[in-house]
């Protein structure tokens, strides 16, 4: 079976308001999330104690967290995520310089994984292609930022 590749989105400038802000579906998937989490608590007469059960069972109800893995080299990173049953079409790759956003769609479910990098990346050099139910992604990290020095001025 041959790879297909998954578009990627770059977003190269994240707003102020961080991966939220940058990426709003991920915002309705929190919502989603603190929605149904706010059901369990209702449907149990509003019981304090149980928020965190509430939370993860919330979680599993609205999302799946796919297993992955991560390896960095010295130049990049390479992320594999278990997508079993996904077509390509059904992917969504979101990067930003410091994380790369995994979504996607299976069963009425919504699939979603997050990576955070300790190096930024360089949001133009990342590529995602799924082959026999993994989406493997490679980032290459950005070049560091040299040093520059600024010419005194006398005034």
């Amino acid at each position: 079976m041959k790879a297909t590749a998954v578009p990627v989105k770059a977003v190269r400038n994240p707003p102020e308001g961080g991966v939220l802000a940058a990426f709003p579906e991920i915002g309705k998937l929190v919502h989603d999330i603190e929605k149904r989490a706010f059901e369990r608590f209702a449907s149990r007469g509003y019981g304090l104690g149980h928020d965190l059960d509430d939370w993860l069972a919330a979680e599993k109800d609205v999302a799946v967290v796919p297993a992955a893995g991560l390896v960095e080299t010295e130049s990049e990173y390479k992320v594999d995520v278990a997508v079993p049953g996904i077509p390509a079409d059904s992917l969504q790759v979101d990067v930003t310089p410091g994380c790369i956003v995994v979504e996607g769609e299976t069963s009425g479910r919504k699939l979603f994984r997050k990576f955070e990098f300790s190096a930024p990346i360089d949001v133009d050099e990342v590529t995602a292609r799924l082959a026999r139910g993994m989406l493997h992604i490679t980032a290459r990290k950005a070049a560091p930022e040299m040093p520059k020095r600024v010419k005194v001025a006398v005034a």
